[in-house]
């Protein structure tokens, strides 16, 4: 039997796993695939896949079945948009371990398959690479969970470093041991999220790219259907990604690192003080942050409801949260302590002009400075002049308006 050149061994794996796993079938038949003779593995970027042509022909065809799925399951669930604050090696590997839980879910639903779990040892001749998986340890968790097991996992190794003469997180053998992701080796997989490939990474693109994967995702899971069905791991996140529902722990590591509850942000651990990322010291997790509702006459009912029940889910997304509901039209027409309780639309009045001033002119009056301040509106009315010193977000609905400083998130309701 002749052998088959790198293409021709991923457009095999292709047409294996459409016939046999139609849902991923489907989204990696929807990424478009280029070869880079300079990748170590594979990558993505968001729409694309690219592959070392080297690397694909020491691959067994089963192998490269789950190696293209996983790429394209990075792509579909935005996981390099969705790096935000947080240490980028650590997200790819938390949510590698994720997508090669579903995998391998998937494989036990179907053990005659052509799908089968790399070899990284044989594939690459390096014995300590292993695919990031952990079925005992993760189970089903999601990726967010399994992000803040990890940063747990390395707060708690022991403080080696700081000896006399030696780099802070140095090891005596000069080399740097201060990550300490050595135990997830994956000869280069545990590097496969790579957006900055992407030359199309606006924020406009981005959205589009989440539009773009969030029907081809629902296009999947229809062809999928009643007869095969999704194993659980995976139906949870394609439920809440279907939904339309903003991720807030996601779209918030934009600004602050998460963790899990009993780390805080305020005050990193200081072994991680020269680190380019923040990491949370041990205590108990607050989030600071201060909610503004626009409730100008051209908010409908529909969005103001909106509006609160997104609110509340900022709320149910962390562990505690402290700060402000500010509901202003012109001018503010309601200041609230959040703390647990829910929210009204009767609380909140307005229906007038819109200005966005009044609440930042109260936040420096009263020398308050959040985490973040989000505010809700349709981007209709008058901006401060000056950006505060704290990340905004803008969460737009059904409005293509740009405001003069902050991030944008466009929901569009019906």
């Amino acid at each position: 039997m002749p052998t088959l050149s790198p293409t021709q061994q991923m457009s095999r794996a292709k047409l294996e796993a459409t016939r046999e796993f139609p849902f991923f079938g489907m989204l990696i038949l929807a990424c478009e695939f280029l070869e880079d003779d300079r990748a170590a593995t594979l990558w993505s970027d968001g729409r694309r896949i690219g592959y070392n042509p080297d690397f694909v022909a020491r691959c067994q065809g089963p192998e490269l079945v789950w190696l293209i799925a996983h790429e394209a399951l990075h792509n579909a669930f935005g996981h390099g948009f969705r790096m935000g604050a947080r240490d980028g090696e650590l997200h790819n590997i938390a949510t590698d371990f994720w997508i090669n839980g579903v995998l391998l879910e998937e494989l036990h639903r179907h053990p005659s398959s052509r799908m089968t779990i790399p070899d990284l040892g044989r594939i690459t001749g390096n014995p300590d690479a292993h695919m990031a998986l952990d079925p005992e340890r993760f189970g089903s968790l999601p990726s967010d969970a399994i992000y803040a097991e990890l940063v747990r996992e390395l707060l708690e190794k022991p403080d080696t470093g700081g000896g006399a003469g030696q780099e802070p997180g140095q090891d005596e053998g000069g080399g740097s041991g201060k990550r300490g992701f050595e135990q997830y080796d994956q000869a280069g997989l545990n590097g496969d999220l790579r957006p900055e490939k992407n030359d199309s990474s606006s924020s406009a693109q981005e959205d589009a790219t989440r539009e773009f994967w969030r029907a081809m995702l629902a296009r999947a899971a229809d062809a999928v259907g009643e007869t095969t069905g999704l194993s659980e791991a995976l139906k949870r996140v394609l439920e809440d990604t279907l939904a339309g529902q903003v991720p807030w722990q996601d779209t918030l590591s934009r600004f602050v690192q998460p963790s899990p509850a009993d780390f805080v942000w305020e005050q990193p651990d200081r072994r991680f003080m020269e680190e380019d990322f923040i990491l949370p010291d041990v205590a108990g997790s607050t989030l600071e942050v201060v909610l503004c509702l626009d409730t100008s006459g051209s908010i409908s009912s529909a969005a103001l409801s909106y509006f609160l029940n997104e609110s509340s889910s900022i709320l149910r997304s962390f562990d505690r949260v402290r700060g402000f509901l500010i509901a202003c039209d012109e001018q503010i027409t309601l200041i609230k302590d959040i703390g647990d309780e829910d929210f009204d639309l009767e609380s909140v009045g307005g229906g007038r002009g819109t200005s966005f001033a009044p609440p930042f002119a109260w936040l420096e009056h009263q020398g308050i400075r959040p985490h973040a301040l989000v505010y809700f509106t349709d981007g209709l009315g008058d901006y401060p002049a000056l950006e505060p010193d704290y990340p905004v977000l803008w969460l737009m609905v059904n409005s293509e308006v740009r405001p003069n400083f902050g991030e944008v998130l466009r929901v569009k309701l019906r």
